[in-house]
This record gives C-alpha cells, sequence and structure tokens, in this order.
C-alpha cells in the first residue's frame, strides 16, 4: 500500500465483505444528509465517522457526536484541493483528492478513500450524496393541500407556511378541514396581508409568515419568509411541530416562489435556510414531507443566474425532498439535467 493508500484508512474498515444487513438505508442517509448538508462541499471529498450503534439505528442524537459547529470547521477545512481534516478529538475525519507530482515529473490525483496497488475506490459512500430522492408526499394529493391553503389562506405576494397533518390527510386530504379550518385560515390570510407580519396561533396546524424589513445602523435588508419560519431554536416550525408533530404526521413547507440562490441557499448568504431545513425535516419519512414553492424567485430569472447554478442552489437542501407546485400540478425538483427540470419550466 502507498503512503497515499493511507489518507482515509479508517473508511476502509467500513467495506469488508460483510453480507448479513447493514445499517438501515434510510437511518444512514439520515446521518450522511447531516454530514454533507452541515460540513460537506459541493465537489469530490470523502469522510469516515464512527458513531454509537444506537446512533446508526436512529439518529435523532447525531449531533451529540457530530455536533453542527464542528462540521462547519470541517467544511472550511477541506475546501482547498489536497486538504485533510484530521482533528486530535472527535468522531469525523475527511479528504479532498490531492495531486502529487512524481519524480518523472508526471501528476495523478490521490483520490480519498483509493488504495492504488488495489484498485478499491469506496463509490458506495459517493452515493449516497445529492438531491433527496427517495419518494414525497403524493403530488396529487400535496396539490390538493397547497391549493386549499392558498385559496383560502394565502396572500397573492410572497410568503410561507409550515402545516402538519396526519398521514392520512396527506395521502387523502378530503378531510384537510378539519385540521385546517376555513374560518382559521381566514385569519392567518388577515394577519399576514401586511408585509413584516407573521402569523403564530397558540394552537392549531398552521403557522405562516411574510418577509421582513430589518433597519441598522449599516443599512437595511430583508428577512426572507423561510427563514423567519425556521431561524432560531425556538422557531415558528420548532413551536409548532412541539404542539402537533406525531409518528404519524406529515410537514409540508411552502414558500411563494422559491428559495432565493443568492442568500437562502448560499453557504455565505445572510439568510441561509440550508441547515435550519435539514434539522427542521431531520429523520422524518420522506413519505411524509416535502419543500414546496410556486415560483421562481425573480432574481433567479435572470439570465446571468444559469440553470445549472439555480438547480445546484435547490439542491443544497438537504432532508427534504423539494417539489414546484403551480398550474401544471407538483413537479419533483431532484432531476440532476438543467435542461430536463420540469421546476425550472419558464427559466431561460
Amino acid at each position: 500500500m502507498t503512503r497515499a493508500g493511507l489518507r482515509l484508512l479508517p473508511l476502509l474498515l467500513c467495506f469488508w465483505p460483510e453480507t448479513a444487513g447493514s445499517i438501515n438505508p434510510a437511518m444512514l442517509r439520515v446521518t450522511v444528509d447531516h454530514v454533507n448538508c452541515n460540513g460537506g462541499v459541493n465537489s469530490q471529498y470523502a469522510f469516515a465517522i464512527t458513531l454509537p450503534h444506537a446512533t446508526c439505528s436512529n439518529p435523532q442524537n447525531v449531533a451529540t457526536y457530530l455536533p453542527t459547529t464542528q462540521l462547519a470547521d470541517m467544511r472550511e477545512t477541506i475546501r482547498p484541493s489536497g486538504a485533510l481534516y484530521n482533528p486530535p478529538s472527535g468522531n469525523i475525519v475527511a479528504a479532498q483528492p490531492n495531486e502529487v507530482i512524481m519524480p518523472s515529473g508526471n501528476t495523478r490525483s490521490t483520490v480519498p478513500g483509493r488504495m492504488p496497488r488495489t484498485g478499491l475506490l469506496l463509490l458506495p459512500l459517493l452515493l449516497c450524496f445529492g438531491p433527496e430522492t427517495t419518494g414525497s408526499i403524493n403530488p396529487a394529493a400535496l396539490k390538493q393541500i397547497v391549493d386549499y391553503v392558498n385559496d383560502n389562506g394565502g396572500v397573492n405576494k410572497q410568503y410561507a407556511f409550515a402545516a402538519s397533518l396526519p398521514h392520512d390527510t396527506c395521502n387523502n386530504p378530503q378531510n384537510v378541514s378539519t385540521y385546517l379550518p376555513m374560518t382559521q385560515l381566514k385569519v392567518m390570510r388577515e394577519t399576514i396581508r401586511s408585509f413584516g407580519a407573521l402569523y403564530n396561533p397558540p394552537r392549531g396546524h398552521i403557522v405562516a409568515a411574510r418577509p421582513k424589513e430589518v433597519i441598522t445602523p449599516s443599512g437595511k435588508y430583508t428577512e426572507h419568509s423561510e427563514w423567519r419560519l425556521l431561524s432560531g431554536q425556538n422557531s415558528l416550525v420548532a413551536q409548532l411541530t412541539a404542539r402537533t408533530y406525531r409518528r404519524d404526521s406529515c410537514l409540508i413547507l411552502f414558500t411563494f416562489n422559491s428559495p432565493c440562490s443568492t442568500k437562502c441557499l448560499a453557504e455565505a448568504g445572510r439568510s441561509n435556510i440550508v441547515g435550519m431545513t435539514s434539522n427542521a425535516f431531520f429523520a422524518m419519512d420522506n413519505n411524509y414531507k416535502a419543500f414546496v414553492f410556486q415560483s421562481i424567485f425573480s432574481y433567479d430569472m435572470k439570465p446571468e443566474v444559469t440553470r445549472q447554478a439555480l438547480l445546484d442552489a435547490w439542491h443544497r437542501l438537504c432532508n427534504v425532498p423539494l417539489l414546484r407546485c403551480d398550474n401544471n400540478g407538483c413537479q419533483d425538483c431532484t432531476a440532476t439535467d438543467p435542461e430536463n427540470n420540469p421546476c425550472l419550466a419558464g427559466k431561460a
């Protein structure tokens, strides 16, 4: 084995020819997404982690062993090509590919996790990354629920809502008015007509927010409505799920315009919601959760934002399927080809 083959040796220990089962795939996905959302980079890299059996089986406490603060530090460390993340303590190590200059003057890249003599490339881990693809709420049922809220409680401008409903209602929304009464939605509409408004009743299955202008000594900026629903340990979504979410519940987050690529989904964006969204939908069954938008955010319709760049930004959202629900129904946004992704309809 060459010295380069030692770059991520601990990772190799995970891939002996085990045949009697493996970590539950759904639970593995939650763990991998937690790392990728909070500590990964949008390019080739690899990581190895060790966790207790109980956490691998039910990763509700994965942040105890892989804190988001440590993962943020890991992300900054592995941004450069060739970087290694190998802290003196903790449960994770990571590596970027490294260009090696040979005595002959030729170069080659050492891929993280590869042992050149054996040709072993650890692709199984890499297949875990990328946009969420393993199901979502039935698109036809989701369309009925979103339309019901928009028609009876929404406003025809930027706002966001989160709704928690029983599985049965998400599968067949005939009784959606039982949990989202039209009288309550009417109050919600009146409340959120004003720019900057929040709708956060002491009871009920829905919360909503409008954007808000914030004035500071150095200028002003806008808090986006999705961020206002998700931000803080006691966020509106956290309060909603605390009072209504059960094992047989589904959670829908809707925003009138898609989360913006420059603030909401940018790593250094002021209103970055990637980690917040991941945490809000953490460990929920994909068949009972959805992040929905109706139209593409106006700035992201400009030609300087390419279809590929916008799609890459959308795919930073982890732990929840992203769908676009408009007059064409609800379309899944997971396709990686920017020319064929239905959620990019209307984008030049």
